[in-house]
């Protein structure tokens, strides 16, 4: 499976954020979105996943175009702050996106009012295993009955990444995922993200820390003022070829 971006732009007002890019991303591999803060990176992540609209461009996924219902669907977003409700536990927080999905189908499904409940919870139940094995995998069955308030950095995050696969996304996007933790971190942040490629999904990283960058990345694109000035592989951190990437990294 493929993520194609085409002629992707996005302006507001007379400032244009994204200028006419192009790129894929392939299943199973990390890409990694590397820039200078205001370069358009995190604007691309929430086109990505419909929290921002495009001015023009095409995305496609696999044999799914936008056009479909429930494209949106295909894509989890880990926020930078991981936006985590703090009046709900770990595990509300967690069942609440898959809970609305459900939803949805159920009312798609046209299932009688008085017997959505019962449906509701006969389809969460069916999604226990899947569930639980997010939960043990990301470490966090210890703090299901905690609040956001108690967590650490790292505990929030990794719930944050549990929320965002309950729904099954076919492309997984992480804005920034280490800027809200201690520097010291980067690599069990990074190890978190490379075990998430055995889900077979498509992994798209926006950061700024060349460290997690070079330890977690198939792929890098390096945005610049809304272009794309440089992609390839990690050999590019150690061998650039523009100037503006030069400097990026030095």
């Amino acid at each position: 499976m493929e993520l194609l971006v085409k002629q992707l732009s996005k302006s507001y007002k007379d400032k244009e954020v994204l200028k006419n890019i192009s790129f894929k991303a392939c299943e199973g591999e990390i890409l990694t979105i590397i820039g200078d803060s205001g370069c358009g990176k995190s604007t691309l992540l929430k086109i990505l996943n419909f929290i921002e609209t495009k001015n023009d461009g095409i995305i496609i996924l696999g044999d799914e175009t936008e056009s479909q219902p429930d494209f949106r669907l295909n894509f989890g977003l880990v926020f930078q702050n991981f936006n985590l409700f703090p009046s709900l536990t770990v595990y509300d927080n967690i069942l609440l996106p898959l809970k609305s999905k459900i939803k949805r189908e159920i009312k798609k499904d046209n299932v009688k009012f008085f017997q959505r409940q019962k449906e509701l919870e006969l389809r969460l139940s069916k999604e226990k295993d899947y569930l639980n094995y997010l939960i043990d995998k990301l470490n966090i069955r210890s703090i299901l009955n905690q609040y956001p308030s108690s967590l650490s950095g790292g505990q929030a995050q990794r719930v944050a990444i549990v929320r965002s696969l309950v729904i099954k996304p076919k492309v997984l996007c992480l804005d920034e995922p280490t800027s809200a933790l201690d520097p010291k971190l980067v690599l069990e942040v990074a190890n978190i993200i490379k075990s998430l490629k055995d889900l077979g999904m498509i992994i798209i990283v926006v950061t700024h820390d060349i460290k997690l960058c070079s330890n977690i990345s198939d792929n890098i694109i390096f945005l610049k003022d809304g272009n794309i000035l440089e992609s390839g592989n990690k050999d590019i951190l150690t061998n650039p070829n523009s100037i503006e990437l030069k400097e990026f990294l030095s």
